[in-house]
């Protein structure tokens, strides 16, 4: 695993005590089934923007991550041409940032899905109220990639990456369980960015706690 250490970041950052969690779930029965029309992708962004405003609001901390349009494919596997495609939904994506620090991990996210007509088919909510609780140090960067080196992740690579990986970035933030998932505090991590042996993007996260 080849990883470039020369990038600098403050020696501390504030850490979070989790107070509550806000869940939200709303699932239309044809939810993932083929509508007749979807939105475009900036119609999407404004009639997510619409619904969100009329449910209480975005957090101050959310920021759009992406929005995408999501086909089904008919596929002729006599000679592998693709000969129908069938809307599905455009969906919007929202994760989180603190104080321009980005929260990873499979918590804290607002999602949303728009079939035909602008119709809302699905909207997805986890988001901790947090409370700043102190400052704690970071390890540095060298002792995080041996804990890299060493296996000892915040989470495995969803998809099992391809050798070698090589880091490209690294950067702090803070891991967020998944939704109903006890958590007790927010705090920081080293976020490794790169790419396997196909290109692939990849991304670990390691403890950056230094007590």
């Amino acid at each position: 695993m080849n990883v470039e250490t020369n990038q600098n970041y403050s020696q501390s950052l504030p850490y979070y005590k989790v107070l509550s969690e806000e869940r939200d779930e709303k699932v239309d029965p044809s939810f993932m089934k083929v509508q007749d029309n979807i939105p475009s992708e900036e119609q999407a962004k404004d009639i997510a923007s619409a619904y969100i405003q009329s449910h209480g609001g975005l957090p101050n901390d959310a920021i759009f991550k992406k929005v995408e349009q999501q086909h089904v494919q008919k596929v002729d596997y006599t000679n592998g041409q693709v000969v129908e495609t069938y809307p599905l939904a455009t969906e919007i994506t929202y994760t989180r940032e603190i104080n321009g620090v980005q929260v990873v991990g499979p918590g804290d996210f607002i999602f949303i899905s728009i079939g035909e007509n602008g119709k809302v088919l699905c909207c997805l909510k986890t988001w901790r109220v947090l409370q700043r609780a102190g400052y704690t140090d970071l390890i540095p960067i060298n002792d995080a990639v041996t804990k890299l080196e060493r296996g000892e992740y915040m989470q495995m690579p969803l998809d099992q990456y391809r050798s070698p990986v090589t880091i490209n970035e690294i950067s702090p933030g803070y891991y967020s369980k998944a939704k109903g998932e006890t958590q007790d505090f927010y705090k920081p991590v080293w976020i490794f960015t790169g790419t396997d042996s196909v290109g692939e993007i990849v991304q670990i996260y390691i403890d950056a706690t230094a007590n």
